[in-house]
């Protein structure tokens, strides 16, 4: 998992930086990002950049939404790449033999944490989270609707231990309410994951043409467990019908 504890320690280091050291932190993280995609296919790295090219569209969406502020308010270089190391985290998490062998269990007990996660957001937090109810929401729909559930488990897990490191050091915070003033948000809020779950759909979605003529071997990253088996993300996705 160097992805995730790349992305932990970066959280962490981050804070203690100013705005030349976090460019050198960006550029390291570029670094890490395409060492890691060297030894993947070229159907995971496509997935890959895809997803560093959508997250980081919504980042500008959201610095302009003002939804949550960096500490130098700016979007720091180590975000963009960073969104590609998640990506790969979560596969590679999906693809962890503990993790995958049982894939309803694995999900069963996301489902659960998660869902406590976000009744204590709108119960009993010190700070209202309805903005993470709905984010959860959206997630379990992605989840168990979807054609990547062990994915989006895997997804949930790592964008939340992201979440958590990077708000606790300080290094982005969420705001309190929504522009509209509707809904209160977390810090972070409870179902972030399903703002991550829903840029994996889109990417793999948007490169299903190419996972049709990719071939898939036992040795790929994106590979996940199916009920009986480990299959690959990419294969679960185009092994269904287009809805």
């Amino acid at each position: 998992m160097a992805a995730l504890a790349w992305l932990v320690t970066g959280a962490f280091i981050d804070p203690r930086l100013d705005l030349a050291g976090q460019r050198w932190l960006g550029v390291a993280t570029w670094i890490v990002l395409l060492t890691l995609l060297r030894r993947e296919s070229a159907l995971v790295r496509a997935q890959t950049l895809g997803v560093v090219a959508l997250a980081a569209s919504l980042e500008v969406l959201a610095k302009f939404l003002e939804l949550y502020a960096y500490r130098l308010d700016n979007i720091p270089a180590f975000v963009p790449p960073g969104h590609g190391l998640v990506f790969l985290a979560s596969l590679t998490l999906a693809r962890w033999r503990p993790f995958a062998i049982r894939p309803l269990r694995s999900q069963a007990l996301v489902i659960a944490l998660g869902g406590a996660w976000a009744i204590w957001g709108l119960l009993l937090a010190p700070r209202s989270d309805t903005a993470g109810a709905l984010f959860f929401v959206l997630w379990l729909g992605l989840m168990v609707g979807g054609r990547a559930p062990m994915l989006l488990t895997s997804a949930f897990v790592v964008t939340s231990i992201v979440e958590l490191g990077g708000t606790a050091s300080g290094s982005w915070t969420w705001a309190v309410t929504d522009p509209a003033g509707l809904l209160e948000a977390g810090n972070p809020p409870s179902g972030v994951a399903g703002i991550y779950g829903f840029v994996d759909i889109v990417v793999l979605a948007a490169t299903r043409p190419l996972a049709s003529v990719s071939s898939v071997t036992s040795t790929s990253v994106a590979s996940v467990a199916s009920v009986t088996s480990v299959t690959s993300v990419t294969s679960e996705w185009s092994s269904q019908p287009a809805s």
